[in-house]
């Protein structure tokens, strides 16, 4: 994060640049003096003519020239000073720019790495998790292992947001453009998070459609995951429901939920990084305000529209509309 003295550091720079330009204009102001007066010294001695006139215009002139050129070196040795704190400003700004962007780089190869080693294990205690009997279980053992699931599930889906961040953050993201049905996409999607919103005492359902897309299919997965693990997250009671409706422009790819619902004033921050809805914070497991900014990061560099609806008390519908692939006759 920049130091305080590199935040000011733009504002002492604005500074300089004015004070720069009111030197300037004084000096301007002054050789327009200088000139002027000039002028009148030569039309009284063409008016007056006599010896002694001259010497008096002659004399006054030059007290007023040493005068004004004395406040001229002056204003030439502040521009100088003016200028030379310019510079170091924007020395120090480049530095400190060029400290930010390593610290950056640093940051998101740290995250990208450890999110990515973390998630593996993860993933594989949940698989083993998803594998216990809970018939032969007494009912304090199957109210642990359902708190362990909740407790891994969070925590891959914090190290999958994570991953995420860092990887749009490094720029280096080049979309693989491809056609596939996206059933083979809810299809993978669906028990997974079928066992999750089990784990959080709702239902999932999932209403597929024959439609193909052709998009980056790895990419759609990361916004559905967001999408999905969202809606479970704010679910209460009732269920999440996934769907397809075809659209003249795409295949609009939808996520309902019967949850808390977000207040209209709300609708467009929900997808800036980190941003809370006020009175959702108390709850638990409520994530860090990532998910949804990294939906709209994702939408803008393939083109997805995206669309919110939401009512206080009765849930919300979140959708990205995808551009229709061609099928083919073999899909692997």
């Amino acid at each position: 994060m920049p130091s305080k003295r590199n935040r000011r550091a733009p504002r002492r720079a604005a500074t300089a640049a004015a004070q720069l330009r009111e030197l300037r204009e004084e000096n301007a102001a002054l050789r327009k003096t200088v000139r002027a007066l000039m002028g009148r010294v030569e039309r009284a001695l063409d008016s007056q003519g006599t010896p002694f006139s001259w010497f008096q215009a002659a004399a006054k002139l030059e007290q007023t020239v040493r005068l004004r050129t004395r406040q001229s070196e002056l204003l030439n040795d502040r521009l100088k000073r003016e200028l030379e704190s310019r510079r170091e400003i924007e020395l120090a700004l480049k530095q400190a720019k060029r400290q930010a962007d390593l610290a950056n780089q640093s940051k998101t190869r740290f995250l990208a790495a450890a999110s990515h080693d973390l998630r593996q294990p993860l993933n594989s205690a949940l698989l083993f998790l998803e594998s216990v009997n809970d018939a032969a279980m007494t009912p304090g053992d199957r109210d642990l292992v359902h708190r362990s699931r909740l407790a891994l599930a969070a925590l891959n889906n914090l190290l999958g947001t994570l991953l995420d961040v860092a990887r749009l953050d490094s720029g280096d993201i080049e979309p693989t453009v491809i056609d596939f049905p996206v059933t083979a996409l809810l299809e993978r999607l669906g028990p997974e998070f079928a066992a999750l919103a089990r784990a959080a005492g709702i239902e999932l359902r999932l209403r597929s459609s024959a439609a193909w897309l052709r998009t980056d299919m790895h990419l759609l997965e990361t916004v559905l995951r967001n999408l999905i693990s969202n809606a479970i997250r704010y679910t209460r009671t009732g269920g999440v429901l996934v769907a397809c409706r075809r659209r003249a422009q795409g295949l609009m790819i939808c996520v309902y939920d019967t949850g808390i619902g977000i207040e209209s004033t709300h609708l467009d921050a929900i997808f800036e990084a980190y941003y809370q809805v006020p009175g959702a914070a108390h709850r638990a497991n409520t994530g860090i305000g990532l998910g949804l900014s990294i939906v709209s990061r994702i939408s803008q560099l393939l083109s997805f529209e995206r669309i919110v609806r939401s009512q206080p008390g009765k849930g919300s519908l979140f959708a990205v509309t995808v551009p229709y692939g061609t099928p083919a006759e073999s899909y692997s």
